[in-house]
């Protein structure tokens, strides 16, 4: 099944490709081509983060649906199919820890220039359309459309790694509760037994998450991280320049 959340990825990465191609043509300079790279290692980390989280979230999924399906035939059974169950948790959640450890230093390296590219573009967007520049008036449409879609595209990328990171840890939760029903409501002692050990090795693995360097969890709450200084300081920049604009004319 076609996940229209990858479609919209794809579309997006096409969209800005094309942008990125307009400024190599007509605008190349040595800053077009460094922000060319830097962004072009963004999407291809941010898109990998992406995928593996969308994988883990599928395993978890999987695991979670064949647990609530576990029957209870025998002893030997029973503790067979939960050690295979308890098998692949843990392989699960040692990859999560693992790519959080090799994705850190990349991903605290964009946080900072995603807030840079927002930044940026914010900027641009406020200068055109408040008219606070006379020199971006030749080009206020151009401005304008390449700094909105710009915009879009980090913000869509932005949603959607943190979104199929933060859902591929809820599992983990999702994986709890399921197995606390199980132990408190089985009525097969050693069935409830098995449940019970499970329960109990899955709270260890309940602070498993992607993280950064294991200082900021990679979920919804990144966002507004990143949000607080792009607004505290887009909004200091245009203080600045009508600061500089009105000693100018002075």
């Amino acid at each position: 099944m076609i996940d229209i959340l990858e479609v919209l990825y794809a579309l997006l990465a096409f969209v800005t490709q094309l942008g990125n191609f307009y400024f190599a043509t007509f605008m190349e300079t040595k800053y077009t081509k460094m922000l060319n790279l830097i962004n072009e290692q963004f999407k291809i980390s941010n898109l990998l983060l992406g995928v593996i989280a969308s994988s883990s979230k599928s395993i978890f999924q999987r695991l979670n649906d064949k647990i609530e399906k576990f029957n209870v035939t025998g002893k030997d059974q029973i503790e067979e199919e939960v050690l295979k169950a308890r098998a692949r948790f843990v392989d699960c959640c040692a990859l999560i820890d693992l790519t959080s450890q090799t994705f850190s230093p990349l991903t605290a390296f964009c946080i900072p220039v995603f807030i840079f590219f927002y930044l940026q573009n914010g900027y641009y967007i406020i200068m055109v359309l408040l008219d606070l520049d006379p020199i971006y008036k030749k080009f206020k449409l151009t401005i304008t459309t390449a700094s909105v879609l710009w915009l879009v595209s980090l913000s869509f990328i932005f949603w959607y790694v943190t979104n199929r990171c933060q859902d591929a840890t809820h599992q983990i939760s999702v994986t709890k509760n399921i197995l606390y029903r199980l132990s408190v409501h089985e009525s097969d002692k050693i069935a409830r037994e098995n449940f019970s050990l499970f329960f109990h090795e899955v709270l260890h693995y309940q602070k498993t998450k992607f993280d950064i360097f294991g200082v900021n969890a990679i979920n919804r709450t990144l966002i507004a991280v990143v949000l607080c200084p792009f607004f505290t300081h887009l909004a200091t920049l245009i203080q600045f320049h009508i600061l500089i604009t009105q000693l100018n004319e002075n």
